[in-house]
């Protein structure tokens, strides 16, 4: 092998990996702290250096597409979502499987307050407790669906916001 073709085969050993997508297979570092950059809706967000994150064990009510209506609580839910993480700096803890079928990053997120986001949202009765298998704050987060459901805070008291009546279409004979 000659010099030219050993020093093309090292340099694309060391920028092969740069060009190909940052998804990785392998798990990403428990425990970081990043920027939450933007929220997607009631329990996803994008955070800097980490990508997608779902947060772990809550289930919010779901934004829709373009031409969907929202479900009740939906936009409460990534608005109040969007009112304490956006633009600030949080920790991201996982708890079993590091990501979702959909690549996502699984997370319980907790501001450097101590304020644990996923219970706050359950708390506050936009979000639910949901979880495929036994997670280490499943406790904490149950207290919390049960703390809402009693004080009938969000989806377990008030009515759903219904659009007025300009705004949903009337039917035609």
């Amino acid at each position: 092998m000659g010099a030219h073709a050993l020093l093309r085969l090292t340099i694309l050993t060391f920028l092969l990996p740069m060009a190909l997508p940052a998804r990785s297979t392998a798990a990403w570092d428990c425990g970081i702290v990043a920027l939450v950059t933007r929220v997607i809706d009631g329990d996803t967000l994008d955070a800097a250096g980490l990508g997608r994150v779902r947060l772990l064990g809550i289930d919010a009510p779901e934004l829709g597409g373009p031409f969907e209506r929202p479900a009740p609580f939906a936009v409460e839910a990534r608005d109040e979502l969007q009112s304490l993480v956006l633009n600030r700096w949080a920790r991201f803890e996982c708890d079993g499987a590091p990501e979702d079928s959909y690549g996502r990053k699984l997370a319980y997120v907790v501001l450097e307050t101590g304020d644990f986001i996923n219970a706050r949202l359950v708390r506050d009765g936009l979000a639910r407790v949901s979880a495929r298998r036994r997670i280490d704050r499943w406790d904490v987060l149950r207290q919390a669906e049960t703390e809402a459901q009693q004080r009938r805070r969000g989806m377990w008291g008030d009515r759903p916001r219904v659009p007025p009546e300009s705004y949903r279409s009337r039917r035609r004979r």
